[in-house]
């Protein structure tokens, strides 16, 4: 599975630590047993620096 990451509101219109918690959220949601990508589903091209860099670190320390 690929995808389930709002990113127009996650990496645009929040906190970095909001972006954090949706990753988790993303990763407890789906990623049980291997198999997901977390993915934004479009472009980052009005996302935020911080906020990518909140995205990138989380979901770094996500392991199955």
């Amino acid at each position: 599975m690929i995808g389930g990451f709002d990113q127009f509101h996650f990496l645009t219109r929040c906190t970095p630590e909001q972006t954090r918690a949706e990753v988790r959220r993303c990763f407890a949601a789906a990623g049980a047993g291997g198999g997901f990508i977390l993915c934004p589903s479009d472009h980052f091209f009005d996302a935020e620096l911080p906020l990518l860099e909140a995205f990138a670190d989380e979901a770094a320390m996500c392991r199955y």
